[in-house]
């Protein structure tokens, strides 16, 4: 069972050494690992696809529901609201008459 544990922590480390090596993640020495600036870049790029993805889902249930629809991602325990859309104060006066 020692032998195991030690082949698992040796290989968990060349994995960790290796997602460094890429800047995927960032290594403290001591059991401390963080996200990377390679993966916070990818991470970027994702979030501008997401909203590209959803803006015409967003806008067409704006449009049928006559509300604001957002777009928000989880943090925690929080919410970020990363896009938002809104009937323009003209449609929104059709609407209503």
């Amino acid at each position: 069972m020692a032998e195991l544990r030690r082949r698992w922590i040796a290989t968990l480390q060349r994995i960790v050494a290796a997602l460094d090596n890429a800047q995927l993640v960032r290594s403290s020495g001591t059991g401390g690992v963080r996200l990377g600036p390679a993966l916070l870049k990818l991470i970027s790029s994702v979030h501008t696809g997401v909203v590209d993805l959803m803006r015409p889902k967003l806008e067409a249930r704006c449009a049928t529901t006559n509300e604001t629809m957002s777009l928000s991602r989880a943090s925690g325990t929080q919410l970020t609201t990363i896009h938002y859309t809104t009937l323009s104060l003209r449609a929104s006066c059709r609407a209503w008459g």
